[in-house]
């Protein structure tokens, strides 16, 4: 992991995600986002202070973990719920919230407005804990992906931490792009192609 991350983890990250049937992702992501609050909730304290000090005051205040699960069918809501009793253990203020039906779920989730207004709007519900209470520099949203510790942490500190906001990309096992940020990626590769008289971009020859 490294070990330059903004001020070595004097900054407050708060850890948004929301779910809908993703027993296969969660296993490995509350793994790895383990690992993430483990590293940003850890201090250097001065030799002086004592080991027991040091645990009482580790208890993960640098981050908070936002996240609602609704509509699923599958065990989502019970790894969220174990995932949520491991966060107690580790002292992780967090919000968690499993089998939600307040929002109402489209029958069809194809690109459409009515999808964008609901991903919107769930996105809103996870947030509500910071616009409540506020004081987090940061804000980690993350999607339903495998996603490494490591590149989470190289995220944050992008630029050595000077930006306002920074986006990883989603790619499947051929190296496509697949994630919403395609529509934002291509938009800018079609802009650059055309500058060059080439081909408009498609899904299939976004690469990275």
């Amino acid at each position: 992991m490294p070990t330059s991350l903004l001020t070595s983890a004097a900054e407050k990250v708060f850890i948004a995600a929301m779910f809908h049937d993703n027993e296969d992702v969660l296993p490995y992501w509350t793994d790895e986002i383990v690992k993430v609050i483990h590293y940003l909730g850890t201090v250097r304290y001065p030799a002086c202070i004592s080991s027991q000090l040091k645990l009482k005051l580790s208890s993960k205040a640098n981050v908070f973990v936002s996240i609602v699960e609704s509509h699923s069918k599958d065990r989502t809501p019970f790894l969220l719920e174990e995932f949520d009793q491991r966060l107690s253990a580790l002292n992780v203020s967090r919000y968690i919230s499993t089998r939600d039906v307040s929002i109402e779920r489209p029958t069809s989730m194809d690109t459409s407005s009515a999808r964008i207004e609901y991903l919107a709007a769930v996105r809103n519900q996870v947030l509500e804990p910071l616009v409540r209470d506020g004081g987090y520099e940061r804000v980690l949203f993350s999607n339903d992906v495998y996603v490494r510790a490591e590149s989470i942490v190289d995220l944050l500190n992008t630029r050595s931490g000077d930006w306002d906001m920074v986006c990883g990309v989603d790619v499947d096992r051929w190296g496509c792009v697949i994630s919403s940020g395609e529509w934002i990626l291509c938009s800018h590769i079609t802009q650059a192609l055309r500058r060059m008289g080439r081909p408009r971009c498609t899904r299939t020859s976004c690469l990275v």
